[in-house]
């Protein structure tokens, strides 16, 4: 109690911890993407050095648009989730995820290293976009939901290959969470009646991927 390894100067929505040591978020209000490096040791909470802020509301590269979730690669990028978005100003700015650097910068991860963004499937029904996770190949998993999400098969989830291009689609993985590892387990943040208990609670689901027929998966 009252020490801490840092601080974030506005409230955070969505936190991924980088490789580089240090903690980045979003937040969904100020359209801004949080860096905080961390402490070697905690300090009194008057001291505790504050995130620095990057981006702000728009569609360019570099600024952010209805964030969503925040995602690290292993080499160093922060991929950002951001829905469609809902400002008159910026109609027409579709749903994407987007490469930036630990200092806000646009990384050129996409489409052949030519776009800091890529955009995401569309469909024929209205989206809710939840998590955004990656692997350590650069395979990105976005978790939705359709409609009004009531149905279990509403549920979707998109994997893109590295260059930012759609791969497939599975159904059904009814969550509201993910967290991807980087052998490409999925975990999953759920609500539903768990075994033996009284009451709806939070729960986690372990999704394995399928071994292909030639390969043998690794302990």
């Amino acid at each position: 109690p009252g020490r801490s390894f840092g601080r974030f100067p506005v409230p955070m929505d969505a936190l991924a911890i980088h490789p580089g040591k240090f903690v980045a978020g979003i937040s969904v209000a100020k359209s801004k993407l949080g860096v905080l490096p961390l402490l070697s040791s905690a300090v009194d909470d008057d001291k505790a050095p504050a995130a620095i802020l990057f981006g702000g509301y728009g569609s360019r590269p570099g600024l952010f648009h209805d964030l969503v979730a925040i995602a690290a690669t292993v080499d160093g990028r922060l991929l950002t989730l951001e829905s469609d978005s809902t400002s008159a100003a910026l109609a027409g700015a579709a749903a994407r995820v987007q490469a930036v650097d630990p200092y806000g910068n646009p990384v050129n991860a996409f489409a052949g290293s030519t776009s800091s963004v890529f955009s995401l499937k569309a469909e024929t029904s209205s989206v809710t976009y939840l998590d955004v996770g990656v692997e350590s190949q650069g395979y990105v998993y976005v978790l939705k939901y359709l409609g009004d999400g009531s149905a279990a098969s509403d549920y979707l989830l998109d994997i893109y290959q590295p260059d930012g291009t759609f791969l497939t689609q599975t159904s059904g993985i009814a969550a509201a969470r993910l967290a991807v590892s980087l052998w490409r387990d999925v975990y999953t943040l759920n609500y539903e009646m768990v075994a033996d208990a009284d009451r709806t609670q939070p729960s986690v689901s372990w999704w394995i991927p399928s071994v292909p027929a030639t390969a043998t998966r690794g302990t």
